[in-house]
């Protein structure tokens, strides 16, 4: 084996890019199979996707009535809090978890021909917006009933979707990447975001944690719920929360696009 196998060089990121490029203008083409994805997912049903939708406002139902008791918050308040939060970690969780098995899923695609990655990664993105759409409905019926009125301060909201978008995409390329050489981490992955669905604070607030806050703060996905959430909710740009959202958006990409380059031709023989 060379000595230079292992070794990243200029045709590597140029062949890095060039998937980058050619998977993001096919965009008919990953729209086409991510709508056919989700038309197979609800095929034969009578509401189809908006089970997701069904299934979302009986989920946040029901953890506002279990929940609501520990809380000294407005109802009102405590409904659509549970709600924004609730949706934006689906959003998270459903980008690392589809992040995963995202080129172990597309496995007989990518034996099948020289299709580039990235064409994978936006079926799946692609797939998580629109499931989002759906159960952002419910956010947005919730905040109609209980008269919540967003701000201008509200559009920040649209600018920490995003960069959940450009995380998500990265996340893609990384745990895609890494759990198709170790399959063992996408278990892994699994259970430490069973964990950190209750470190997180979507069902509990701050400042009922006290002292622990100072350590649950340390919780990278709690900065990236309070960064989407306070914005559309209490009309308060938490800018602690955008630079830790903004850091991570950063170091991600440069890991996304330094691994997608590192693995791009080695990837096919690990599925």
């Amino acid at each position: 084996m060379p000595a230079n196998y292992y070794e990243l060089g200029n045709n590597q990121f140029n062949a890095a890019f060039t998937d980058i490029t050619s998977g993001l203008s096919r965009w008919r083409l990953w729209i086409a199979l991510a709508f056919e994805d989700i038309r197979l997912r609800f095929k034969r049903t009578y509401i189809g996707i908006l089970w997701t939708t069904v299934s979302f406002a009986l989920f946040v139902a029901v953890k506002v009535l279990i929940f609501s008791p520990f809380t000294q918050a407005d109802s009102a308040y405590f409904t659509n809090y549970v709600a924004i939060g609730f949706f934006a970690w689906m959003f998270i969780s459903s980008l690392i978890t589809d992040g995963c098995n995202v080129f172990i899923n597309s496995e007989r695609w990518m034996k099948g021909g020289r299709l580039p990655l990235t064409l994978f990664v936006n079926v799946s993105m692609t797939r998580s917006v629109v499931l989002a759409f759906f159960n952002f409905i419910v956010v947005v019926g919730l905040m109609a009933i209980y008269h919540v009125t967003p701000t201008v301060t509200a559009l920040w909201s649209l600018v920490a979707f995003l960069l959940f978008i450009i995380n998500g995409f990265s996340l893609h390329f990384i745990l895609g990447i890494l759990c198709s050489r170790f399959r063992d981490m996408s278990h892994l992955i699994q259970a430490i975001m069973r964990v950190m669905f209750f470190l997180t604070p979507i069902f509990w607030l701050p400042e009922q944690m006290g002292d622990l806050w100072k350590y649950l703060s340390y919780n990278p996905f709690a900065h990236f719920l309070i960064s989407f959430r306070d914005p559309l909710l209490s009309g308060t740009v938490p800018w602690d929360s955008f630079a830790v959202v903004l850091s991570f958006t950063v170091s991600l990409v440069l890991i996304a696009f330094a691994l997608l380059a590192f693995a791009r031709r080695r990837i096919i023989f690990w599925l």
